[in-house]
């Protein structure tokens, strides 16, 4: 087990490291795993990329899309496909949703989340058990229901494997 600062936000993330895996925890950004490496695949499970503004869509995001008259007739439906994350993707983020949330408006990033625990910080613990090393990560929070505020404790359990394989308890 390591801590280092990856990502140089000041806040420490922790690899651990075995013979066939590697895995990248956050513990400051809602106690996330950002990375799977399994070694004898050479493969991340956890690639993904976290949509963005790029310089391409222009000054205004997706509302401004430069694109030649030829496409012209492709930007709207381009800019219908086009959504922005307000947080890094990562597995194991604990997101609690409105009510009548649809995949379809988590999918667009667009839904209301009653939790305060996607980029917040949990704290955490590590000790060995028989054939792997248990991560233990907790945050007390809240959800909101308006101005009502209700505690709310998340505990969540890894067992990170040295074959590769991990399981997640709450």
């Amino acid at each position: 087990l390591k801590e280092e600062d990856w990502d140089a936000d000041g806040r420490p993330e922790l690899l651990i490291e075995t013979k066939e895996a590697a895995f990248y925890l956050a513990p400051a950004k809602g106690g996330g795993l950002f990375e799977w490496d399994y070694a004898s695949r050479n493969v991340n499970f956890g690639a993904v990329v976290s949509r963005r503004p790029e310089a391409y869509h222009g000054a205004g995001g997706a509302e401004s899309i430069v694109v030649s008259e030829k496409a012209g007739a492709a930007t709207g439906d381009l800019k219908k496909h086009i959504f922005y994350d307000w947080h890094r993707r990562m597995s194991l983020l604990d997101h609690f949703l409105r009510p009548g949330t649809k995949p379809a408006d988590f999918k667009k990033a667009a839904y209301a989340e009653l939790g305060d625990f996607v980029l917040t910080e949990y704290g955490w613990t590590a000790a060995r058990e028989p054939g792997c090393l248990k991560v233990s990560l907790a945050r007390d929070g809240a959800l909101w229901e308006g101005e009502k505020r209700t505690p709310v404790r998340v505990e969540k359990d890894l067992r990170l494997r040295a074959d590769g394989s991990w399981s997640a308890d709450y």
